[in-house]
């Protein structure tokens, strides 16, 4: 725990800041929270950790960084808060430049993307800003839907609603895909439903797809993913299958298993591909 001071009005008023790592991480009512935390003695073998920077226990800054500390090149989160909860989420390059912010309803309910100048900026893979949310009674997100900028209900290559649910410690385990009517349609990705089996730390170890009639899907060649990791949580393989079990290539990496070799700051090293019969691709 380190220790800060600020002056205001001729006294001086200690604040209280807190670091914590997580393996991954959940959101209650918008607010990041560790799914499980892990020591510091493990955060120096990851590649990835998510870093959480609280002032006299409120979350401020949200950051990914590498074993030695340093910035992935992801945005960074900034917190502020009015009236006890969380007004504006801002967001920071990896370079320290502003790309936007979010901000919310007085009800929470809607959510609005904004650009450094406070123009509405279109969210990644979304053709709009805004978002309608539905909480659960824990504060997790429990159905997100598409609102252009006056508030109406729209759809981005056909998906207006996509459904989540969640095991106890707030993980997404299943999302499906819904039309404007409530009708269930295909992501942009062909497939309308995912289920995910996660472990205790939140990492996913497996994810398959199913169609709007539950019959198995592909996603990019591959019915079912399947991820394994070493003992400080880095992933270090990647296989890809068919609806019947068997390998299949991904279209994207063009092979049926993908190993990443690591050293002890868990950086990625090299990364070697591998066919349906375990053969190094050319």
């Amino acid at each position: 725990m380190l220790a800060g001071a600020c002056r205001h009005k001729s006294e001086i008023v200690a604040e209280q800041f807190t670091v914590r790592y997580c393996a991954t991480s959940v959101r209650v009512r918008d607010v990041e929270r560790c799914v499980t935390e892990i020591p510091l003695e493990q955060q120096r073998r990851r590649d990835a950790t998510i870093r959480l920077t609280y002032r006299d226990g409120r979350l401020q800054r949200s950051e990914l960084v590498s074993g030695s500390g340093e910035p992935h090149q992801v945005d960074v989160e900034d917190y502020a808060y009015a009236n006890n909860q969380l007004s504006r989420l801002s967001y920071t390059s990896f370079l320290g430049q502003s790309v936007g912010y979010q901000s919310y309803s007085p009800d929470r309910q809607v959510s609005h993307n904004f650009d450094e100048r406070g123009r509405p900026k279109r969210y990644p893979n979304w053709a709009t800003s805004n978002f309608r949310r539905r909480f659960d009674a824990a504060g997790f997100v429990e159905s997100t839907a598409l609102l252009d900028v006056a508030g109406n209900p729209v759809a981005s290559e056909g998906v207006h609603e996509w459904r989540q649910k969640r095991n106890a410690q707030g993980v997404q385990v299943e999302s499906a895909y819904f039309g404007l009517k409530g009708e269930a349609v295909n992501s942009s990705d062909g497939f309308h439903r995912q289920v995910r089996k996660v472990d205790a730390l939140g990492l996913m170890h497996s994810e398959r797809y199913f169609d709007r009639e539950n019959r198995p899907a592909l996603n990019q060649g591959a019915h079912e993913v399947r991820v394994r990791y070493d003992d400080a949580g880095n992933y270090t393989q990647t296989d890809y299958f068919a609806a019947d079990g068997s390998a299949v290539r991904d279209e994207q990496w063009g092979a049926a298993s993908v190993r990443i070799g690591r050293d002890a700051r868990g950086n990625a090293t090299e990364v070697r591909l591998f066919d349906e019969r375990g053969q190094p691709t050319i």
